[in-house]
């Protein structure tokens, strides 16, 4: 890809396993267990970006735009999500006050479960670049699962309908020069396993054909005490190492990932081969 069409990470390790990031008209998906973190994760790529001057478009399928609103404040302030309703309503405005001409902008919206459809966003888009002159660089879905096909209606085969939902907002990202991100549970029979494989994403493989890049996200107690997050790249476009482990920085109550000061893989959690 030229690298005109390449968004780069603000973390080191992200851009050295994507060649400098990943390129316009992509789908990039993020894979998890439930309450591993995947929104985190998609607050603090968002974040990163918004702070490298991209406008970003948040679109949550789950959660209403005031909660997104208190974990985006988080991050950005650097603070326990839990202490953001409690803040010093002056300190807060200040804080903002100081990072507004520094950043882009974000638009937050909510959409119920199984609501948002690829034709759906595209109209959002339109009218956010109409009314508000506002162009996202990158969509966040939270998340693919939970998100409808605008083209079949039947769910029969479901594997087969989530590829159709996933090309769908691909094609979305191609026709509007964009990068979406989203995420997507893993099975049920592997919620513990520390090795995933692109097997393992809930209603089939579907997503991970469509997807440019795949990441699985894990956590176990020994990461959850350095303070780290393991991530294997199973599927990517970017690089030319497919499959890659690695940790991260992870700071799940204030939204944030980061680079880790000790990037090498636990042994509890490495498998044979791998390459700290």
């Amino acid at each position: 890809f030229p690298s005109h069409d390449k968004v780069p990470f603000r973390i080191k390790k992200f851009n050295d396993v994507t060649n400098d990031g990943v390129t316009v008209e992509s789908l990039c998906c993020i894979v998890a267990a439930p309450n591993v973190g995947k929104t985190a994760m998609l607050i603090s790529f968002a974040a990163d970006y918004i702070e490298s001057g991209h406008d970003v478009l948040y679109v949550s399928c789950e959660m209403s735009e005031e909660q997104v609103g208190i974990r985006f404040d988080a991050r950005f302030l650097n603070k326990e999500t839990s202490t953001i309703p409690n803040m010093d309503v002056d300190l807060y405005a200040k804080k903002f006050e100081d990072i507004k001409d520094k950043v882009g902008r974000l638009v937050i919206k909510k959409y119920s479960t199984n609501e948002l459809t690829a034709q759906k966003l595209e109209t959002l888009i339109d009218e956010l670049n109409t009314k508000d002159d506002f162009h996202p660089k990158i969509i966040m879905i939270d998340y693919l699962g939970i998100c409808s096909s605008y083209m079949i209606k039947d769910r029969g085969n479901i594997g087969t309908y989530y590829t159709k939902v996933a090309e769908e907002f691909r094609a979305v990202a191609q026709r509007k020069k964009c990068v979406i991100w989203t995420a997507q549970q893993m099975t049920t029979d592997s919620l513990d396993s520390t090795d995933p494989t692109l097997k393992n994403i809930g209603y089939g493989q579907g997503i991970a054909k469509t997807s440019d890049m795949v990441w699985f996200a894990i956590r176990t107690e020994e990461l959850d005490k350095l303070g780290q997050l393991l991530i294997k790249q199973d599927k990517t476009r970017f690089h030319k190492e497919r499959v890659v482990r690695f940790v991260i920085g992870f700071d799940i109550g204030r939204m944030k990932m980061f680079d880790a000061d000790n990037d090498s893989i636990p042994m509890t959690v490495g498998t044979s081969g791998d390459k700290n």
